[in-house]
């Protein structure tokens, strides 16, 4: 069974936009773990740099947690209850 790995959040976000960099082993994927689901607030998106229409997600990887948007197209997944795997 996957288990959270402590300090791959900060990994991730250190080399976020580096494909080349692995940050968990050979064979395995980063896990995180969603513990709070936050709806953006209706604003001026043109000023928005974030430019979310839908929701924020909290992630933890049981040590840190940071907020993350959610690309326009994937809101959906949260309406139908439908967060599991997606890469």
């Amino acid at each position: 069974m996957a288990s959270l790995t402590p300090g791959v959040l900060a990994k991730l976000l250190q080399h976020a936009g580096n494909k080349d960099v692995k940050v968990t082993g050979e064979h395995r994927s980063a896990l995180l773990q969603v513990i709070e689901i936050v709806p953006s607030l209706p604003n001026d998106h043109d000023n928005d740099p974030w430019k979310s229409k839908g929701f924020f997600l909290k992630v933890s990887d049981s040590l840190h947690s940071a907020y993350v948007s959610i690309l326009d197209n994937d809101v959906d997944l949260i309406y139908k209850k439908n967060l599991r795997e997606r890469k």
